[in-house]
């Protein structure tokens, strides 16, 4: 995956030693300084307290929408450019005053290593530019910390086991993202008019293309464990964006769901990858209703294993020839005759049910259904994520009995009558 594009790319390559010397605590406490277990967390660190403070918080996804939790007691100092190191399974970041290193604890607790050699320190003057604070940062799976003023056209590559700078990235474009995150080889941040922004570490080419996101400042940007980018925009918006071709010249983009949070004018996210998990869809439908009736899909995810699901995306197209489509499912919406749910973990064995209706109007004569299931670790099963199609066959109704021997329905209208095929 990343790892491989880089080491084909001639990346810088770092050791997971540990880091000596120079320590400094800050914080409420440095007894449980440990590293985090990953659990295919999100991570949002908020300014608070006017600005000069910095809280981590560790979010739970759950039906439509994400929360986040306190992790341990705000920072001394505000620090930004927050980004997950799988090496050692810390947070790191830039704190505000001084730019210095700060590796931040599972408790909470943040451990200082000073400015990195070579990074300048805020209020330099960098080519005619003045770097006023670094509020872009994220890691590669090699280890390798970038970090940036989303303003600026540089990117300084920082090895933290040295504490200091090995690259700095000049790029050939301007940019205006509040965050990025490495994935697929590249650098991901979204512009303040909305579009995407991808940067090549490698070359220093900046691209922006249209992923249908909306202008505001994205604070928050992270990876989904299955390659999927999260997109956290500070008015407590995430928009989870699906890109298809992510090396082409032209990626396609598709929002495939989108959650409330908390807002906040100072957002900085991460993530860290859990375990793959096979996420099944099954979806079933009424044997027969009749014209004007109910049709009542019942949708179920199931978590097949071997990990622990920390949330999914439901998507099902309703087919013309339904009417009046609702769902009181918790975290389910329908717009534009598409069901969309997120919901949150599931544990192994467990399953979670969905349910969608609408009033068959027989406009058409046949309804085919078909929905998918995306969960947020990669799945090593996709064969499954697409639920059984369900087929509706609409048999027209006689006014008047038949001759003797011949099929009679009384009324008029229409009856519908299930015939399904399996496409799994």
């Amino acid at each position: 995956m990343v790892v491989q594009q880089l080491k084909r790319a001639g990346m810088l390559t770092l050791a997971a030693s540990a880091m000596a010397g120079g320590l400094v605590f800050t914080g409420a406490g440095t007894a449980s300084a440990a590293p985090f277990v990953c659990t295919g967390q999100v991570f949002l660190a908020q300014a608070v307290n006017n600005n000069t403070q910095g809280q981590l918080y560790g979010g739970t996804f759950g039906e439509g929408n994400i929360t986040f939790s306190p992790i341990g007691a705000p920072a001394i100092d505000n620090y930004n450019a927050i980004g997950y190191n799988t090496v050692d399974n810390y947070l790191y970041g830039i704190r505000g005053t001084n730019g210095g290193l700060w590796r931040i604890n599972s408790d909470g607790t943040a451990t200082g290593f000073g400015p990195p050699a070579g990074l300048p320190a805020p209020g330099t003057v960098v080519n005619g530019v003045t770097i006023t604070g670094y509020n872009v940062g994220t890691f590669d799976d090699q280890g390798n910390f970038y970090v940036a003023m989303g303003t600026a056209p540089y990117i300084w590559v920082v090895n933290p086991v040295t504490n200091s700078v090995v690259k700095r990235i000049d790029l050939n474009g301007s940019t205006s993202y509040a965050d990025f995150v490495f994935a697929d080889g590249y650098l991901w941040g979204v512009a303040t008019n909305g579009t995407v922004t991808r940067v090549n570490p490698n070359t220093g080419a900046v691209e922006n293309f249209n992923a249908g996101l909306p202008a505001g400042t994205f604070g928050g940007v992270f990876a989904y464990g299955n390659g999927d980018l999260g997109m956290y925009e500070n008015n407590g918006t995430l928009y989870r964006l699906q890109v298809t071709n992510p090396a082409s010249a032209n990626p396609a983009f598709q929002i495939i769901s989108t959650q409330t949070g908390p807002a906040s004018g100072g957002n900085d996210a991460a993530s860290c990858v859990a375990q793959p998990t096979d996420l099944g869809l099954v979806k079933d439908g009424p044997a027969q209703v009749n014209n004007g009736e109910t049709v009542t899909y019942t949708l179920t995810v199931l978590n097949n294993g071997p990990g622990t699901s920390s949330g999914y995306t439901v998507t099902d197209s309703i087919p013309a020839g339904l009417t009046n489509v609702t769902t009181s499912s918790p975290g389910c919406a329908v717009a534009n005759m598409v069901l969309t749910c997120t919901g949150g973990s599931l544990g192994v064995g467990d399953s979670t049910t969905i349910t969608v209706s609408g009033t068959a109007d027989g406009s058409v004569q046949t309804l085919f259904n078909t929905a998918k299931v995306r969960g947020n670790e990669e799945d090593p099963n996709p064969g499954n994520d697409n639920s059984n199609t369900v087929t509706t066959v609409v048999v027209p109704m006689f006014a008047a009995p038949l001759a003797a021997g011949a099929l009679a329905l009384a009324g008029g209208g229409f009856a519908l009558r299930r015939r399904r095929n399996s496409s799994r």
